[in-house]
């Protein structure tokens, strides 16, 4: 157990070093024996690694005898696979492992399949990637993950889809980076491969859906260049139109009305600089709206100024119903989640978080009865968590906590499905500050906290999945 724990502050000293990039190859609760799985989805190499670290993770609850985890590499496109790593076997105790493949290092191998020995790494890295995963007995309340991280990495994230996900009830909206290193708008519906919608040399980010489902509105800054701007699309990706006059503009986040007539969005003010009152924040930050058709009509909806306790508005959200806007507000409350009626009176302004930590990301329910939202706790943990639409029973609903370093799992940018039944969100495995450190789709049932990895690569700022309406 001691060399163990070397280990583990070995690499989180690493990660701190240099950049990081982890992919959760396998995230799995462990019930009834398994021979012969592969839970997690096929990955694929993108770019060029020469060294990748595997940390395993065995929470034990309760039961069951033994449990053998096997990454797993191959170089003929999944016609074989050969075992690269097999972690220590696991007990009836929780424990972590971490194990390093060098490919530069010199050597040959038999092709072994859930059979290497405990404890041993072949330095082979191929093309596709998963984990093998062997237990006996019957475990409750168990779960093993496993992650690989590559250092020193800069560009797209190292490892994507194959070929299959599991199937998505409905469509999704996303941001994540394509192939030119530059975030793009995609969709992807059940379990056939994301569809790229946007193709600009510019960053697109935060889709969000009309309610009828024709329209997506998104913002888009020209990288390296001061200013963003709101744009709106067809479902298709076509009909793309800026919304935001000139190219000096700090439109950002936006969303669409009950009715599809108007766009929400977040103004940032980089004139107002230090304007904050009672806070340090570097600039006023309003909700504005206009029309959704042609960006005419900008109007003041919330003014950063108006309300010395929020100073920072961002994320503007619509009810369904069409009663309420929710947003993050931001300032000497700290940042919380806010509600205010949707004719703007700011007599009707209520905060409705009030808890430690960092609130953000609020999402309606279709029905217009429940709220979703981030929160990082003080143990700098990310997570969902729901409440009603008056901020009352507030109830934590994904429990990541695992993080080794800046890496670990971390849950945000939540998004309801119509039928309430679930919600997608962004599953980070890093929170080193890089937008191009990995993230991908995930949906949690709301009813059982159960976490679903889609294995789609997301941007880890601006990801946004959104269910079509």
């Amino acid at each position: 157990m001691k060399t163990v724990a070397i280990l583990l502050c070995a690499l989180a000293a690493l990660l701190v070093q240099f950049p990081a990039h982890a992919v959760a190859l396998l995230n799995t609760p462990i019930t009834d024996a398994v021979t012969d799985s592969t839970p997690g989805p096929t990955l694929e190499k993108r770019g060029g690694v020469s060294t990748i670290s595997m940390l395993a993770n065995f929470a034990y609850g309760s039961g069951g005898t033994t449990a053998n985890a096997y990454v797993q590499t191959s170089l003929d496109g999944g016609q074989t696979w050969c075992d690269v790593a097999s972690f220590p076997q696991f007990l009836l105790v929780s424990a972590q492992y971490v194990l390093t493949i060098n490919a530069a290092a010199t050597g040959s191998t038999a092709c072994s399949d859930g059979t290497l020995g405990a404890g041993t790494v072949v330095n082979i890295i191929g093309s596709l990637w998963r984990v093998k995963l062997t237990t006996t007995g019957t475990y409750a309340g168990t779960n093993i993950s496993v992650y690989l991280v590559t250092t020193g990495l800069t560009g797209l994230p190292w490892l994507s889809p194959r070929i299959n996900h599991p199937a998505i009830n409905g469509t999704l909206a996303f941001s994540a980076f394509g192939s030119d290193n530059v975030k793009h708008i995609y969709t992807v519906t059940g379990t056939a491969a994301p569809v790229q919608l946007t193709f600009d040399t510019s960053s697109d980010e935060t889709p969000e859906w009309s309610p009828d489902g024709k329209k997506i509105t998104f913002f888009r800054h020209v990288l390296g260049q001061y200013g963003a701007s709101v744009w709106v699309m067809n479902a298709d990706g076509s009909g793309a139109k800026n919304l935001s006059p000139g190219s000096q503009l700090n439109d950002l986040l936006p969303s669409f009305s009950a009715d599809g007539t108007l766009i929400y969005f977040s103004y940032f003010n980089s004139v107002a600089q230090n304007a904050c009152p009672g806070s340090n924040l570097p600039a006023i930050t309003s909700v504005w709206t206009m029309s959704a058709v042609d960006g005419s009509n900008r109007t003041v909806f919330f003014d950063g100024t108006a309300h010395p306790s929020s100073c920072q508005n961002m994320e503007p959200q619509a009810s369904p119903d069409g009663k309420y806007i929710l947003f993050t507000c931001t300032g000497s409350i700290g940042s919380q989640d806010c509600r205010i009626n949707v004719s703007g009176d700011l007599a009707t302004f209520v905060q409705l978080t009030n808890g430690v930590g960092i609130f953000g990301d609020p999402h309606w329910s279709f029905d217009s009865s429940k709220i979703v939202v981030s929160r990082m706790t003080s143990d700098g943990y990310v997570n969902l968590w729901t409440m009603n639409i008056d901020g009352t029973g507030l109830a934590q609903l994904t429990h990541f906590t695992t993080v080794v370093g800046n890496v670990g799992r971390f849950a945000s940018d939540p998004g309801w499905s119509p039928d309430g039944t679930q919600i997608a969100f962004e599953d980070a495995t890093d929170l080193s500050g890089t937008e191009q450190a990995p993230a991908q789709l995930a949906l949690v049932n709301v009813a059982t906290g159960v976490v679903t990895d889609l294995g789609i690569p997301c941007a880890n700022s601006g990801c946004s999945p959104r269910f079509k309406p």
